[in-house]
């Protein structure tokens, strides 16, 4: 991020020359121009993410800061905003183009040896946002403000999402080809909870609700600091943020609901909330104490117990608040399904973390058209790790090290995720071009001190060729899917 500082100090002496900054060079073919392709893991971003979404329409700004030589055509060289908060739009197809631009000379063109430095973000001017105040971005701090906004539950409500900051430095038939590959990372936060009766009786849910979430906040994105993000402390909603509302849900043994609040739904809907990473007022456990009458037995239950349910068993009638464990948070770009089961005589609620998918059909499950050479499927660096079947141990905190060779399609870039413990290793790099050598991941374990448990993650690949299409790549890259072990220390 060194380069992004000396754009933060440089930006305000330059201001005066940016003007000066043209599109490129007119003579450029096709291949020349500069492709934005956002994607987040597993799929491209095709707009705001929601289960109606109209992709189609949706917007992107994309800042791109250059610096290039000089040459015969401008001697001075290209200091400066190429890319000053350009708009791009995505096509019914799922591919973005710059607004407005119809023929190559109306777009961006690479500048040969040229070092770029692209971000950028959705759009939010759209219909959907027409409500909320707009983002305001400050060129002399490199910094995007995201102004409060207030979830209500039932309310449309559509993802934010912004880009990582893309070092890029081209030279004409380089490998890398025209296209950027800007990863784009959720601002917000999901949740879902569904239902299930894991005893004997016949069960009958009356009410359930969740209380007082921190559903106001604001945000700032400081691309000068690797698209670092700060929340605001955030406001409580007061009273109830989301019920079940209509008729009571009967549950008979073993009965159970992806969707606590739409039981018609076969998985789970969630709704967007800003994250809950436990500053502020952006908690979601309690630590007060549930208070037993030692005349009566009455139990009484926090007030700040956020969620409450009532419900019959065996003809008897219950209500009960319960509290989020300790040490609960809701981070940005994950989603959190939550399953309320009644065990006997007891509630037992159980959490799965999944990542955050956007729109599942933009993944093309035909003919893949993924290639591997002779032996180029996934295999891993026995030196540096302890391969068993398909379970890489890593050793001594050395990262596993991958290799991969394609065969086709050449002129496309291969996608890499994590799924697991996603926040005990990283993945380097998580995407590459596709030509004629092999490519390289690394799986770089976090956690090298004390570890009381196993770690554990599988990688996921998918491919975007030439043509723009998304395909999935797993079964080609690795039939079997590995699991990468950093194990427990303690035992």
């Amino acid at each position: 991020m060194k380069r992004m500082r000396n754009i933060l100090i440089y930006t305000t002496a330059l201001l005066a020359i940016l003007s000066c900054v043209k599109e490129g060079p007119t003579d450029g073919a096709p291949s020349d121009v500069i492709t934005i392709a956002p994607y987040v893991p597993q799929t491209k971003v095709e707009g705001y993410i929601n289960t109606n979404a109209d992709f189609a329409g949706s917007k992107m700004v994309v800042y791109d800061y250059i610096q290039a030589p000089g040459t015969e055509q401008n001697p001075n060289g290209v200091h400066g905003w190429y890319m000053d908060g350009v708009s791009l739009v995505c096509d019914p197809n799922g591919n973005w183009d710059y607004t407005g631009a119809s023929t190559t000379e109306q777009k961006f063109l690479w500048i040969d040896q040229s070092q770029n430095t692209f971000f950028g973000w959705l759009d939010m001017t759209g219909s959907w946002y027409k409500n909320v105040a707009l983002p305001s971005f400050s060129k002399e701090n490199l910094t995007l403000s995201v102004p409060s906004i207030t979830f209500t539950a039932g309310s449309p409500v559509y993802d934010f999402m912004y880009s990582e900051v893309l070092d890029r430095y081209y030279t004409k038939g380089d490998q890398q080809g025209s296209e950027v590959p800007l990863q784009m990372k959720h601002l917000f936060t999901a949740f879902a909870f569904g239902v299930s009766n894991g005893t004997n009786s016949e069960v009958v849910l009356k009410e359930f609700s969740i209380n007082g979430l921190c559903s106001t906040n604001s945000a700032s994105i400081d691309f000068a600091s690797a698209a670092t993000v700060t929340y605001g402390e955030g406001t409580r909603s007061t009273g109830v943020y989301v019920q079940k509302t209509g008729a009571d849900i009967t549950l008979g043994a073993g009965d159970r609901y992806a969707d606590v609040f739409n039981t018609s739904a076969t998985s789970p809907q969630y709704m967007i909330m800003w994250p809950h990473n436990g500053n502020g007022n952006q908690w979601l456990h309690s630590t007060e104490e549930i208070e037993t009458n030692p005349e009566t037995g009455e139990i009484t239950y926090p007030g700040e117990y956020l969620m409450y349910v009532k419900y019959t068993m065996d003809g008897a009638e219950f209500e009960k608040r319960l509290n989020f464990p300790a040490g609960t948070v809701w981070e940005a770009g994950k989603r959190y399904h939550y399953n309320i089961e009644f065990a006997d005589k007891i509630i037992k609620l159980t959490c799965t973390v999944n990542p955050w998918i956007g729109n599942d059909l933009d993944i093309d499950f035909a003919e893949s058209g993924v290639t591997m050479k002779d032996g180029g499927q996934l295999r891993w660096d026995t030196a540096k790790s302890n391969v068993v079947g398909t379970n890489v141990y890593i050793t001594s905190n050395t990262p596993a090290e991958g290799l991969f060779h394609f065969d086709s399609p050449v002129g496309g870039n291969w996608y890499a995720s994590l799924s697991g413990d996603v926040d005990a290793f990283i993945l380097e790099p998580n995407t590459g071009a596709i030509n004629e050598t092999s490519s390289k991941i690394r799986v770089v374990p976090v956690h090298t001190g004390d570890r009381d448990r196993d770690y554990k993650v599988t990688i996921n690949f998918f491919v975007r060729r030439a043509d723009g299409r998304t395909i999935p790549a797993d079964n080609q890259i690795q039939p079997t899917p590995f699991t990468i072990i950093h194990q427990s220390n303690k035992h």
